[in-house]
């Protein structure tokens, strides 16, 4: 019952997210250990981290699943101002062209 309830939990979470899934490669004559990151780093089964603004996943039947939360702007005023990704926060900022340091009304977001 646990195991059902994470599932929907995590279903929920990244029901709106950007993601892709990788499958985990299978090595001749080596048990595999878990999944290989985009920097070659190896992560357990059942293992969760966090990189490049993507939640990731480790899962030994399904291999690895990483999902972007981050929420793109759409409805502003794009001829005042201009969308600034913020890797940082892994978030964008919507700002005016002409005075950077004024923040612009957002109405809409995609993610």
């Amino acid at each position: 019952m646990l195991g059902v309830l994470l599932a929907l939990a995590n279903f929920l979470i990244y029901c709106d997210a950007q993601c892709i899934n990788t499958p985990l490669e299978i090595m001749p004559d080596a048990e595999l250990q878990g999944c290989r990151d985009a920097n070659g780093i190896i992560h357990e089964f059942g293992s969760q981290w966090f990189s490049d603004c993507d939640n990731c996943i480790c899962d030994k039947k399904f291999g690895q699943s990483c999902c972007n939360k981050v929420m793109i702007p759409l409805a502003y005023d794009k001829v005042k101002c201009k969308k600034v990704f913020n890797k940082e926060a892994c978030s964008y900022d919507v700002i005016e062209k002409n005075n950077p340091s004024k923040a612009c009304k957002v109405s809409a977001f995609m993610g």
